[in-house]
């Protein structure tokens, strides 16, 4: 699990690998804080508008999903993390480059379920493009789908000195 704070300090690692047991969130606007220099550095770096949407809406990425929107670097199902360590454990240099090669070996074996945020990307795209947080509660109450609705709700529950912090 990591959120917060805790991805303001571990997101700008080299690596990042990401398992079935991930969970990935921002959720500042629900306790009255705001993403801090961590995480203001790399949300807006993530494709699209998922940066916005993660720390606006707090929502949370999980397993698959935390690779498909560029946080992980790598997918590893847990139960090769036992030969990914032996794998690494065979290093006789700190060589990056062979370091990439194992960490991409073991993501290729891994069976990576497709990004549940697929089918949502043209609403978030829309919606957290706007130019304020009231643009984008607007973009989300006109549009009816459950997930936008979702979305808009979560929104609300948020602190609006943070969500205006954060949109800044």
């Amino acid at each position: 699990i990591t959120m917060g704070g805790g991805v303001g300090l571990s997101v700008h690692g080299r690596f990042r690998v990401a398992t079935e047991r991930t969970v990935f969130a921002m959720p500042e606007m629900a306790i009255g804080l705001f993403p801090d220099v961590g995480g203001g550095h790399f949300l807006p770096r993530l494709p699209g508008q998922l940066g916005m949407f993660l720390a606006l809406t707090g929502y949370r990425l999980k397993g698959a999903d935390v690779f498909h929107a560029g946080v992980a670097t790598h997918y590893i199902p847990s139960a090769q993390l036992d030969a990914l360590e032996r794998d690494i454990g065979t290093l006789t240099s700190r060589n990056v480059d062979e370091l990439t090669k194992i960490l991409d070996h073991h993501h290729s074996q891994s069976n990576l379920s497709e990004f549940t945020l697929q089918p949502h990307l043209d609403v978030i795209n829309s919606a957290f493009s706007q130019s304020s947080v009231e643009s984008v509660l607007s973009t989300l109450m006109s549009d009816t789908s459950p997930f936008a609705v979702d979305q808009y709700n979560a929104i609300i529950k948020g602190s609006p000195t943070s969500l205006k912090v954060a949109f800044a």
